[in-house]
């Protein structure tokens, strides 16, 4: 893009913000008071910022039981003060902390800083990619243990659909520590939140006074230009990645944040310097280098299993397997990373490293596979006795709260009651509409327990979702909702470190089942906002001859055909949930026996009117039903999203005030609430 034009577009962006930012102070006052910060703007200004050169993103280094080793952290943080970086990324894709429970994440914050401060390090820490509470308290946590600078994801679930969406969740993050510098952390690929950054950037540097950058994966060259040019003298823009290093460099950058630099710190150094010195030729050099040492890796697997051990070659670091449910690259591969290492001149003989360290050391190879078989036995024989012959339809219950956003519990037995007297006979707890994945894991662990506390004497079958968050929570989750005496459970995949392929899928999946083998065990197929795309009759099938307990899938996507062939592959005993509140009535004709929607829990009469009409035949009947339900959708829809929209109506189409939505979502207006009021009143849903 020419100067002329790139120009052209940042006078645009300042006039565009200037009109609808106005003097607002503060947008996100209808929000929660919790995080307010204790110190004033003018405090907060004055935080200073000022990092900038090379900062890889560290790895977490396991046990082979995927328990932290702790140990490694000083010899690791050693290995890079040494190699002269300028600081130090905990918690981003790298270290994997999305996929690591709160308490763990606390305590490898705890280590790298105090680490990290001996060595002369400056650190880094990302706390998103957890429920909303728990990012909030890492951000705090963070600032007390000393941490130099915080960076954030955005929502990974309730994902922002407009820059002021995203700069109140990032001014949360600085309320809850307002004396610590905040980036953001912008990665499309990984969390499909795609706005435009210099708008978010000219928008967040103008209501958040301690915001000072970002780090952005992004490979768009001419955005990270426009950054530069808004980002202020005590802000900072770093290039995450290692392939466009010396292209950024060619364009005036100065700072990154990649993992591979600490992989080849000699490279980088001299690639960095070679970019900051205009010496062109050499740069290009270096980077092709750097790409085809990268590149030696990835030929064997994903990123993280891959360079992790890349990291145990170059420097004899013991990293351990990745963590789940990521999967380690087998010894063969890792031999043949090293091999091509050696070709490119990047390090010693074969012969200095252990590829397989205390393989089989306590048991024969002959005594795993017996003991193996054996567990396989026993673990397929639990499952072919667990049942599940549901059919009808299932509410999905929203999650109740007070005016200070804490969950009202005390409404759940009078929910509970409407939904059997109204004729249902199951719930589905914790799912999209019960804003689970907003909640820490033990007000969700309280949830389910007070949910079937109170439903099963009424005879409803109690479904748990038990996904959305980071897979040690998973697992807890599942075995809560196994113990507590819940009758099913339903879990998203993986929303951060995404399955890219079937097999990838059905390994997590298995892993949950084994969580809660007495149960029936559900996948929640939502790919609009999970972002996972995948063949469903090609994955019920593998997961049917690998997980005894899988039982069916919920299917979110309002295609009959897909769910037709979806719904074909389910064996006797499975079942598959369809999720379209407008198509009902359509699935119900084709055949489809089970159904689960939120506005079950609104109009559970309507609903179970529309099936019964379906079943009978009568297709007048049940289109006419079917077009009413649509229309009371609709109507709550077009003033605001999904879940708060439908959560105020719920008040008006049933008496049962459920409160705001869970952070990061918002209500909808008074004026908005009133429109749905009316409009369902004229669809003769309401008195």
């Amino acid at each position: 893009m020419s100067r002329l034009r790139l120009n052209l577009k940042l006078i645009t962006l300042t006039v565009v913000l200037d009109l609808t930012l106005g003097n607002s102070v503060d947008d996100c006052t209808t929000r929660s008071n919790l995080h307010r910060p204790t110190t004033s703007a003018a405090q907060r200004k004055d935080v200073k910022f000022n990092v900038h050169g090379l900062v890889p993103s560290v790895f977490t280094a396991f046990h082979d039981d995927y328990s932290i080793n702790y140990d490694v952290i000083p010899a690791y943080a050693k290995h890079l003060a040494h190699s002269n970086f300028s600081g130090i990324l905990v918690g981003g894709t790298t270290g994997q902390h999305m996929a690591l429970s709160l308490e763990d994440r606390k305590n490898l914050i705890d280590a790298w800083v105090k680490v990290a401060k001996v060595e002369g390090l400056r650190t880094f820490v990302q706390v998103g990619g957890a429920a909303y509470p728990d990012v909030m308290e890492l951000a705090k946590y963070s600032e007390e243990s000393g941490a130099d600078a915080i960076l954030t994801l955005p929502d990974l679930y309730f994902r922002p659909k407009t820059i002021d969406e995203l700069v109140c969740y990032v001014q949360d993050v600085s309320n809850a520590a307002p004396k610590t510098p905040i980036l953001y952390y912008h990665t499309p690929n990984a969390t499909n939140v795609k706005l435009d950054m210099p708008a978010f950037v000219a928008a967040a540097s103008a209501r958040i006074p301690n915001f000072k950058g970002i780090k952005s994966t992004s490979p768009d060259l001419e955005e990270e230009v426009q950054l530069r040019k808004i980002l202020r003298e005590d802000q900072e823009f770093f290039r995450g990645g290692h392939a466009l290093i010396a292209s950024s460099l060619s364009l005036g950058g100065r700072s990154f944040m990649t993992p591979a630099i600490t992989l080849f710190p000699r490279i980088s150094q001299d690639l960095y310097h070679a970019g900051l010195n205009n010496e062109v030729e050499t740069a290009r050099e270096l980077q092709k280098l750097l790409n085809m040492a990268v590149e030696a890796h990835l030929t064997e697997g994903p990123f993280n299993p891959t360079v992790r051990a890349g990291l145990e070659i170059m420097t004899g670091l013991k990293m351990g397997p990745p963590a789940r449910p990521l999967r380690p690259i087998s010894a063969d591969a890792k031999r043949r990373i090293h091999d091509r290492l050696i070709f490119l001149k990047l390090t010693k003989s074969i012969d200095t490293i252990s590829f397989v360290d205390n393989l089989f050391k306590r048991q024969s190879p002959l005594g795993m596979l017996v003991a193996r078989s054996c567990q396989q036995s026993i673990s397929r024989l639990i499952g072919k006795m667990v049942s599940f012959n549901f059919q009808g339809l299932m509410p999905a219950m929203f999650t109740a709260l007070n005016d200070d956003y804490s969950v009202n519990y005390d409404i759940i037995p009078s929910y509970a009651k409407f939904m059997a007297d109204s004729g249902m006979k199951s719930i589905l707890v914790g799912g999209t509409t019960g804003e689970h994945v907003c909640f820490s894991v033990e007000t969700r662990k309280k949830l389910i327990s007070e949910w079937v506390k109170v439903a099963k004497p009424l005879g409803l079958h109690v479904q748990v979702h038990v996904g959305g968050t980071a897979f040690p929570n998973v697992i807890e989750l599942a075995k809560h909702a196994e113990k507590v005496g819940a009758d099913s459970i339903i879990t998203l995949p993986e929303l951060y470190f995404k399955p890219a392929s079937v097999d990838d899928l059905v390994f997590y999946l298995e892993k949950v089942a084994k969580a809660a083998p007495t149960l029936p065990v559900l996948f929640y197929h939502n790919p609009k906002r999970s972002k996972v795309e995948m063949d469903m009759p090609k994955f019920i099938e593998a997961a049917t001859a690998r997980i005894p307990n899988f039982k069916g899938i919920k299917f979110a996507v309002n295609d009959l055909s897909i769910a037709k062939e979806a719904l074909k592959k389910h064996k006797e005993g499975q079942v598959m949930f369809f999720a379209g509140d407008t198509l009902v009535a359509p699935a119900v004709l084709m055949g489809i026996r089970c159904t689960m929607c939120t506005s079950f829990s609104l109009f559970p009469r309507l609903a179970l009117d529309i099936v019964q009409a379906a079943e009978a035949g009568d297709v007048k009947k049940a289109m006419a039903l079917q077009e009413k339900l649509t229309q009371a959708v609709e109507a709550h829809l077009a003033e605001g999203d999904w879940v708060p929209a439908l959560k105020a109506g719920m008040e008006l189409a049933t008496g049962l005030n459920m409160g705001p939505p869970a952070i990061p979502n918002r209500p909808v207006s008074p004026e908005g609430k009133q429109r749905i009021y009316t409009k369902l009143k004229q669809l003769g849903l309401v008195n």
